[in-house]
């Protein structure tokens, strides 16, 4: 009698034994999930970021330009006909439809 009753209590810390690595086995795959969906959300998280970025200096670059172009127009004062149409660059008349163009330390004279 004493067999049956130690083979059933052998029975029972088996069944135990199987229930917590079961347990075990859970809580570990749980935990894998939640790391791999933190590291997912990180990532995209980051991407947001970057791209919130990207966004904020094109956007900044942008009021630059329309800022520096709205200073210029206002800088220039009035409009007339000399300082709005394009000249004639020198004067060869083989040539009709030269237009000269305003470059940085041009060395031809203006006409």
């Amino acid at each position: 009698m004493k067999k049956f009753l130690h083979s059933r209590y052998g029975a029972s810390e088996g069944a135990a034994l199987i229930i917590v690595l079961a347990l075990v086995v859970i809580v570990t795959a749980l935990a894998l999930a939640h790391f791999s969906r933190t590291t997912t959300d990180r990532q995209l998280a980051q991407s947001s970021y970057n791209d919130t970025s990207a966004d904020l200096l094109a956007r900044s670059g942008l009021d630059i330009v329309v800022g520096s172009l709205k200073q210029e127009i206002v800088n220039a004062g009035a409009v007339t006909r000399t300082n709005i149409q394009p000249q004639r660059s020198g004067a060869d008349a083989s040539i009709p439809n030269l237009i000269r163009r305003s470059v940085r330390n041009d060395p031809i004279p203006a006409p």
